[in-house]
């Protein structure tokens, strides 16, 4: 879905995609430390240490091709 052009995507196209949130419902949430329960699997997500920029960085190792001998 989100390998579409963006310079195609708006507020629309966006807004269709992108759950609404309801900032007193998720304040609630936080402090009695619930999740939210009709996000189903989206209820939570935590990121990852030092940002989700490490989602990428830590398998590139793995993945890099070994030097020539």
């Amino acid at each position: 879905m989100w390998a579409h052009p963006a310079d195609e995507m708006n507020s629309i196209w966006v807004g269709e995609r992108v759950a609404t949130i309801k900032f007193d419902d998720i304040l609630s949430n936080v402090i009695n430390r619930r999740d939210a329960a009709a996000w189903g699997p989206n209820a939570q997500f935590r990121y990852p240490m030092n940002g989700t920029g490490q989602i990428w960085n830590t398998p590139t190792p793995t993945l890099s091709p070994s030097p020539n001998p």
